[in-house]
């Protein structure tokens, strides 16, 4: 018996989770660039 819903249900879920750490990974770059163009302006 092949498993059916599970296998894509599965893939979903892990390429929503790679989604959403792209996504923080994104942001945390766009708030480092924040931050030190801040720095280097002070």
């Amino acid at each position: 018996m092949p498993p059916g819903p599970e296998v894509p249900m599965g893939r979903n879920k892990r390429k929503r989770a790679a989604d959403w750490i792209a996504l923080a990974i994104e942001s945390i770059r766009l708030l480092i660039v924040i931050i030190l163009a801040g720095i280097h302006w002070l």
